[in-house]
């Protein structure tokens, strides 16, 4: 998960997202008016994953005026538009989460996190292959993700419903503060202990504090 700190000025966002993007994007260049997915992708600093470039758009541009984020959109190139109109990022209050949200769909929840727990989730397999004597066969392995996971509420007091956040592990992150908290991600599913349905949770790959 990486933290967005969104763009202040409208020709700040504009000189930052109108980058030329990486050196292999030949067909590529900064300053030509046009914004495509690959100058998107370097600034968020990822690679290849559409709903990230579009998550990460959606919050770069979020405190600039309603005037100055159409203009940007404007000039976002045709393919970039059309995966914006296929898979645009639902904004999502935290009260209707459970209710409405889509697994492996793109969202943005706000409100103030509250730890809860860290958990181990099955992510996926991989096949290893293993010999013996002179025969190879492959090996399913799982996969597990390590996640902090945090309940979102609309208010500090922890009234409400509320919505859940799951963040990578990673060796020396700091549990997010109580303050209001925007998180980007894709929605999953989790097993949690004596519930017999699996919950919905946003994977969260962006934040804006």
């Amino acid at each position: 998960m990486k933290e967005i700190i969104p763009y202040k000025t409208l020709e700040g966002a504009r000189r930052a997202l109108d980058n030329g993007g990486r050196f292999f994007n030949l067909f590529t260049k900064a300053g030509d008016g046009k914004i495509t997915g690959s100058e998107i992708s370097k600034a968020a600093g990822v690679l290849g994953d559409k709903h990230s470039v579009m998550l990460f758009f959606q919050l770069a541009i979020s405190r600039l005026s309603n005037n100055d984020q159409q203009s940007l959109m404007d000039h976002l190139d045709d393919k970039i538009k059309r995966k914006w109109r296929e898979s645009p990022a639902d904004n999502i209050p935290v009260y209707r989460f459970h209710q409405t949200a889509t697994p492996n769909k793109p969202v943005i929840v706000e409100g103030y996190p509250f730890f809860v727990e860290d958990r181990e989730q099955f992510s996926s397999f991989i096949m290893i292959p293993i010999t013996v004597g002179n025969t190879t066969t492959m090996m399913m392995v799982p996969i597990f993700d390590h996640f902090d996971v945090y309940e979102v509420y609309g208010n500090p007091d922890k009234t409400g419903r509320s919505a859940l956040v799951g963040i990578k592990r990673l060796k020396g992150r700091k549990r997010i503060p109580v303050s209001r908290t925007t998180f980007a991600g894709i929605v999953k599913e989790m097993d949690f202990k004596n519930k017999k349905r699996k919950k919905p949770f946003v994977e969260a790959t962006f934040v804006v504090k």
